[in-house]
């Protein structure tokens, strides 16, 4: 299962992260950051496999619950000993509630299901403005300070999009 593959792996490259040494005083907090959203998507799929089991743990209890009916409603026409052709009337009838029954129990279901990918369509976007803030702030402190701390910066720091909004030279 591909949950308890990534888990390990994610796990180690946190703590490779987390254990290199800090070259600005903000990369602890990008070490929490990423293990903030290593367990978010490690819930996420927690929380997609326990909808599976509910699915199918529905299904099973769903057609138990039309077992049952069935069941309880054909007693309830032996005890009333009707016509054969009442008896096939009375018993489209029954299953027709239980269909009805049936119906309205996946529509909750249904709106449950819709309600979750709202959720996580906001928390994903949630996600994205966060990253978009972190990288304007990350754009204005390298405006703010490039000049003091270009023959500081270690390698990688820097990016090649990051030409066109500092004043850098073009052959570093």
């Amino acid at each position: 299962m591909i949950l308890f593959r990534t888990r390990p792996a994610s796990g180690r490259t946190c703590s490779r992260i987390c254990t290199r040494p800090s070259w600005t005083s903000g990369r602890s907090s990008g070490c929490s950051q990423l293990r903030k959203r290593i367990e978010a998507r490690l819930g996420i799929e927690r929380q997609l496999v326990e909808i599976e089991c509910r699915r199918k743990q529905q299904e099973d209890e769903d057609r138990r619950f039309k077992e049952d009916q069935l069941k309880l409603w054909a007693e309830r026409d032996r005890l009333d000993q009707l016509s054969n052709e009442k008896r096939r009337l009375k018993l489209m009838e029954h299953r027709r509630a239980i269909q009805e029954l049936l119906e309205e129990r996946r529509q909750r279901r249904a709106d449950e299901v819709k309600e979750l990918m709202q959720m996580q369509s906001l928390f994903e976007q949630e996600e994205k403005r966060r990253e978009e803030i972190i990288e304007e702030e990350r754009i204005k402190l390298l405006k703010e300070h490039v000049t003091a701390l270009l023959g500081f910066l270690p390698p990688g720091v820097l990016r090649e999009s990051d030409r066109e909004h500092l004043p850098l030279p073009k052959d570093k």
